[in-house]
């Protein structure tokens, strides 16, 4: 018979049960232990040390940097950083420190000038920054802002009075005792250069300068040079000076509008400085009663006025064949030294080259007025003198008409309107209403009288009087 054995393995490793079910002691145990020792030895050595980023944890893995804007595009950023993978636009960078992000030059990298500014933003300015680049300064003996670089100097951000910076904007000064020359200073008629840029200078030409007697300079070149022929530039003086005029050709009418003394001169004389009226307009007009203007080495020419062709003391308002609207100055002095007046050919009739009257004073001194299409003066009320030299042909000679006219039409007072030549040349040579005489005279009772002179002419007539004596 076969006994079948049947065996309970406890939970607790092989205790019999409480029933009494004897202990299972057989020798045979299960061994089969899991003795794998295969153990991964590929270790991850690969350790990331960049401190400045961190790794996303939304889980795109990608690199965080700090961004700063930078507005004003020098790649310095300023202000608190955006923490981000990507830039937020072209106008952020990773390098943060500027301390002025609206100055592309201002930032970390710039270099410290003299300027009260922090350039480079460390926090010092100018002399107290050690980095800063310092001006040289130069003595500046006549304060025209330009330093002599063979004098006196020092290094400072800040200078001192006398002394003037070296830099691109200062550069030295080619004549430091003369306030008007220095490195791009405007050329006055001086026949000195002012610029100190000696290259392809030979002296002033077309430069106008303007002196006026409150002190100073103002270069009128742009004004005088305005016009062409037909086309004359209208320069007004307004105030009391001088005006310089260099060598050369101005189409200009020179209106002078005030009672002040006013000199217009030219700076080597008439043969080489010309104002010409460019067949449009008079050269020179005295506009102010009592003003006391002085022409001098000038030639004036192509006047085209109904009176007084190249010099007047009338304002006109109208101007027809049948004569001319305006009004008349008075009290002026006039005084013409060393000009020459020719050629002057209006397109309308006008009585002369030169017209002044009601108590102006006309003095021709050195001045030639010829080769004229009308006669070479009129004088309405008005002395007048002329004074010329043996060997010069000073006068009124060559015209296409008489040499001068005198005009008394009213009383005043008891002073007589003369005329007075000392050694100047007179010759009417006719052409206009064919004169042949030099001068002619008429009061104000209508009598008229004219008068021949001739060469180096020494005379004075009283047209009150109608009557000359040589």
């Amino acid at each position: 018979m076969i006994i079948a054995l049947m065996a309970f393995v406890a939970c607790d490793g092989g205790k019999s049960d409480s029933t009494g079910t004897a202990d299972d002691s057989s020798s045979e145990s299960d061994t089969d232990t899991d003795t794998d020792t295969d153990t991964d030895t590929d270790t991850d050595t690969d350790t990331d040390t960049d401190t400045d980023t961190d790794v996303d944890d939304t889980g795109t893995g990608c690199e965080k940097f700090d961004w700063y804007q930078d507005l004003d595009g020098d790649t310095y950023g300023g202000g608190k950083p955006t923490h981000a993978c990507d830039a937020p636009d072209k106008a952020w960078t990773q390098t943060g420190g500027d301390c002025d992000d609206k100055l592309a030059e201002v930032n970390p990298g710039a270099t410290e000038i003299c300027n009260s500014i922090d350039d480079d933003c460390d926090k010092a300015t100018d002399d107290d920054d050690s980095d800063v680049v310092l001006t040289t300064w130069y003595t500046d003996a006549d304060g025209d802002g330009y330093g002599d670089t063979s004098g006196a100097s020092f290094e400072s951000c800040t200078g001192a009075g006398g002394y003037a910076p070296d830099d691109a904007t200062h550069p030295p000064d080619c004549n430091d005792g003369d306030d008007t020359v220095y490195p791009g200073a405007p050329e006055l008629c001086d026949d000195l250069q002012q610029d100190c840029n000696t290259k392809g200078w030979a002296g002033d030409e077309n430069v106008a300068t303007w002196y006026p007697n409150s002190g100073g300079y103002e270069d009128w070149t742009s004004d005088l040079t305005a016009g062409k022929s037909g086309a004359a530039a209208v320069v007004k003086i307004a105030d009391d000076g001088e005006l310089v005029i260099c060598d050369g050709t101005y189409y200009a009418a020179i209106n002078v509008t005030t009672a002040y003394d006013v000199t217009i001169r030219s700076l080597h004389g008439a043969d080489f400085t010309t104002i010409s009226g460019g067949d449009d307009a008079r050269p020179i007009g005295v506009f102010q009663d009592n003003a006391s203007v002085t022409v001098q080495g000038l030639t004036l020419t192509e006047g085209n006025a109904c009176y007084g062709a190249a010099v007047g003391t009338i304002i006109v308002s109208s101007c027809s064949a049948g004569g001319a609207g305006g009004s008349y100055t008075s009290g002026v002095t006039l005084n013409l030294l060393d000009d020459l007046i020719i050629e002057n050919s209006p397109t309308l009739i006008a009585l002369s080259a030169i017209y002044v009257g009601y108590g102006d004073i006309l003095n021709l001194d050195g001045t030639t007025v010829r080769d004229n299409s009308v006669q070479g003066f009129t004088a309405v009320n008005n002395p007048v003198s002329c004074t010329g030299d043996s060997k010069t042909d000073a006068g009124i000679w060559g015209n296409n008409y008489s040499a001068g006219f005198m005009w008394s039409i009213v009383v005043h007072g008891t002073d007589p309107y003369t005329i007075e030549s000392a050694s100047c040349d007179f010759d009417g040579s006719g052409g206009l209403y064919t004169p042949t005489y030099d001068l002619s005279m008429q009061n104000y009772d209508g009598d008229y009288d004219t008068w021949d002179f001739g060469d180096d002419a020494n005379f004075v007539c009283d047209a009150t009087a109608v009557s000359c004596s040589k």
